[in-house]
C-alpha cells in the first residue's frame, strides 16, 4: 500500500511497509498468492534504511548470502570473499571469487580452455555448442573419466511460436490448433540446440507445453505431437487454406533456422509463410506494437520465479503493447478474468486453478504453440567441480570447489 502517494512524492515512504525489529510486514492492496515467491526470487533484498540510492551503484553494501564484495573497481572487476557473518546452509567453498568485466565471449573461452579462467558468467559464444558438448559434454571422454566440464541443465522457461490473434489468419482458433499438429518440434530443438544462445533463447528439451517442468506443479499435458507433425489430423482441422502468414525474426541464429523450418512446416497446410528479418532489438519492437502487419513470431521467456502467474500472465489481454509480452495479442475477456481471479489464490488451489488455465489455453485457444524448453549452458575449466544448477537462479557459484 502507499507505492502511487510514495512515487509521486506525496510520501516519504510506502505506507503499505513497516519494519519492527526483525520483522517486516507488508499490506498488499488486493490478495496475491505469487507475492512471497516472487520476493524471494531476489526482487528485494534487505539493506540499512539510510543505504543511498545512487543510480552510479555503491561500492560496498552489507551482504547477507555467504559472500561479501570485499572491492569493486568500475568496469573492471569486483572481488568477493567469504562473509564471516553467514549463518546460513549455504556452501561456501571458495575463499575468493574474482568477477573480470567487459571479457568478449570467444576470448573468455580460450581463457577457460587454457585454464586462465575458470567460468564466464555470459555463457560461451553463440556457435561454440557442439564443438563443447562433443569434447567437454554429458557423453564426451572428458565426461567418462570424471571431468565434464560442459553442461546442458533444464532452466525455467519456454519457446513459443506466437500466432497474431489480432489478425484475420490466425483470428480463427482452428488454423492455431492446426498449426499446433503441423509444426515439428523435433527440428525446431535440433537447430536450437546448435547454438549456446544466452537462456531462453535457445532450446532444451521438445515440450508442448506452456508451463516448463520447474514450475511449480506444472502438468505435462501432452495434447500435440512431440516426435513431428501430424499432418493429416492439421489438415482436417485447418479445413481449406489458401493464405499468406507473414514471419517476423531476428536476423540471428536459431531463429532464422527455426523460421525456415515453420515455413516448410506450414506449407502442407495451404500457408505460405514470409519470413522478414530484423536486428533482434528492431524484431522486438516491432511485434511489441499493436498493429504491426506480423502473423507470427518465436520468441523465448524465462521464468523469474517457479510461480506459474509470470508465464501464463502473457496470454493476459493487459499485457499487450509495451505493458507487457503479449505477442499473441490474445485478448479474450473469459481468461482476463480467470487469471485475475487465479493470482488472488494462493497453496494448492492457485496452482491447480493454473494448471486448469494451462490446459485450456493450450487445448481450446491454442494462441502459440510450445515446442522446447529452455536450457542453460555452462563451460567450466578443467579445474572446477561441484556444479549445482538451480531453474530460476542459475549455478550457485557459492557452490564451486576446485577438483583434488
Amino acid at each position: 500500500m502507499g507505492y502511487d502517494d510514495y512515487i509521486a512524492g506525496r510520501a516519504e515512504g510506502l505506507a503499505g511497509v513497516v519494519a519492527q525489529g526483525s520483522v517486516l510486514s507488508i499490506r498488499l492492496t488486493e490478495p496475491n498468492g505469487g507475492f512471497l515467491a516472487n520476493l524471494a526470487a531476489g526482487a528485494a533484498c534487505a539493506v540499512p534504511r539510510d543505504t543511498p540510492a545512487d543510480p552510479r551503484g555503491l561500492d560496498t553494501i552489507p551482504a547477507a548470502g555467504p559472500y561479501y564484495i570485499a572491492s569493486y573497481t568500475p568496469r573492471e572487476q569486483f572481488v568477493l570473499l567469504r562473509n564471516p557473518n553467514y549463518g546460513g546452509d549455504r556452501p561456501r567453498r571458495l575463499d575468493q571469487i574474482v568477477f573480470a568485466s567487459g571479457i568478449e565471449s570467444s576470448h573468455a573461452l580460450e581463457e577457460i580452455e587454457a585454464g586462465e579462467a575458470d567460468y564466464a558468467l555470459s555463457g560461451p559464444p553463440r556457435d561454440a555448442g557442439p564443438r563443447l558438448e562433443a569434447r567437454y559434454g554429458g557423453e564426451s571422454e572428458a565426461a567418462k573419466a570424471g571431468h565434464q566440464q560442459y553442461f546442458v541443465t533444464e532452466a525455467n522457461g519456454v519457446r513459443l511460436l506466437h500466432m497474431n490473434t489480432s489478425r484475420p489468419l490466425f483470428s480463427q482458433v482452428r488454423l492455431r490448433r492446426a498449426v499446433n499438429y503441423a509444426i515439428d518440434r523435433r527440428a525446431l530443438v535440433a537447430q536450437g540446440r546448435r547454438y549456446a544462445e544466452k537462456n531462453p533463447f535457445n532450446a532444451g528439451e521438445v515440450t508442448d507445453d506452456y508451463l516448463p517442468a520447474p514450475v511449480t506443479d506444472a502438468r505435462d499435458f501432452r495434447l500435440y505431437p512431440l516426435d513431428g507433425p501430424d499432418l493429416e489430423r492439421a489438415r482436417k482441422i485447418a479445413g481449406p487454406v489458401r493464405a499468406t502468414a507473414v514471419m517476423y525474426t531476428p536476423n540471428l541464429p536459431p531463429w532464422q533456422q527455426e523460421a525456415q523450418i515453420i515455413r516448410r512446416n506450414l506449407e502442407p497446410l495451404g500457408i505460405d509463410v514470409e519470413v522478414k528479418e530484423f536486428p533482434i532489438g528492431a524484431f522486438y519492437t516491432r511485434i511489441l506494437r499493436p498493429g504491426e502487419p506480423f502473423d507470427l513470431a518465436v520468441s523465448g521467456y524465462g521464468g523469474a520465479y517457479t510461480d506459474p502467474s509470470a508465464l501464463l500472465g502473457i496470454f493476459d489481454g493487459g499485457a499487450i503493447g509495451a505493458q507487457g509480452f503479449n505477442f499473441s495479442y490474445l485478448d479474450d475477456p473469459a481468461v482476463n478474468r480467470k487469471l485475475k481471479a487465479a493470482a488472488r489464490l494462493s497453496g494448492a488451489r492457485r496452482y491447480r486453478e493454473y494448471n486448469r488455465l494451462a490446459l485450456e489455453l493450450q487445448r481450446d485457444l491454442a494462441p502459440a504453440a510450445a515446442f522446447a524448453t529452455t536450457a542453460s549452458r555452462d563451460f567450466f575449466s578443467a579445474r572446477i567441480g561441484c556444479q549445482v544448477y538451480q531453474p530460476v537462479f542459475g549455478i550457485d557459484i557459492a557452490a564451486l570447489c576446485l577438483r583434488e
